[in-house]
């Protein structure tokens, strides 16, 4: 075992580039070279490894933290600067005062931007917000995410009331006069139509204003019809 400290040492001071007596004096003086970084650092700043021969890690706390993602700082970096009131933006990629980012770990620009790409690429998050939006204006239930999908699938995107591409939902009976948030009672609609509609009864409001009916709308409505 003596022979294998010795040659441990030996190595450890052969890549620090010092005599076995320098690199001896500087660990007995309580120092440790990282090697990462490859600084002499207290030993203090490295984590202790009972399998080492020394009982500590081979690189510092800072080093140890952002071996994963050196562009990103570890928990031990982030405690200190929360504790000097800043936080880290992934956005800006800088330290920022803490009541300048959000929650979720940016600023709130980048939160932002990240939430509208999000929005944009996946369409799933998209059907969620925008039910999300319509149910908090309307205080009304929610339409699930499925059910979502069938209905705008069924009008292959498009109005129910036009052509043009949908982008709110619309309760072919109205929530004033009684409708619900079920299946048969929402159709997709573009913002012109869901606003004109507005509590009108259906086929009265498509004859005032010259539209075709859509016969998937028609299938939509008989079907209110039977379970309404």
């Amino acid at each position: 075992m003596a022979c294998t400290k010795d040659g441990g040492v030996k190595f450890a001071a052969r890549a620090a580039g010092l005599t076995v007596d320098e690199f001896t004096a500087r660990s007995e003086a309580g120092s440790k070279r990282c090697n990462l970084c490859q600084v002499w650092k207290p030993v203090d700043e490295f984590c202790v490894d009972r399998s080492r021969r020394d009982g500590r890690y081979a690189r510092c706390n800072p080093c140890r933290s952002r071996r994963k993602n050196p562009a990103r700082p570890g928990q031990r970096e982030r405690r200190e600067k929360r504790a000097q009131g800043l936080a880290w933006c992934r956005g800006c990629r800088a330290w920022l005062p803490c009541a300048e980012v959000a929650r979720g770990g940016a600023c709130r620009k980048h939160l932002a931007e990240e939430v509208r790409r999000h929005y944009k690429s996946n369409e799933a998050y998209r059907l969620r917000r925008r039910q999300h939006s319509h149910a908090k204006e309307r205080d009304v239930d929610p339409i699930p995410v499925e059910g979502q999908e069938v209905i705008l699938e069924l009008f292959d995107g498009h109005c129910a009331y036009c052509e043009r591409p949908a982008e709110t939902w619309d309760h072919v009976v109205a929530v004033a006069n009684g409708g619900q948030t079920v299946p048969w009672n929402i159709v997709p609609a573009c913002r012109s139509c869901n606003s004109s509609k507005g509590t009108s009864e259906l086929w009265d409001w498509l004859e005032k204003r010259g539209r075709a009916w859509n016969p998937y709308l028609v299938e939509h409505t008989n079907i209110l019809t039977r379970f309404g």
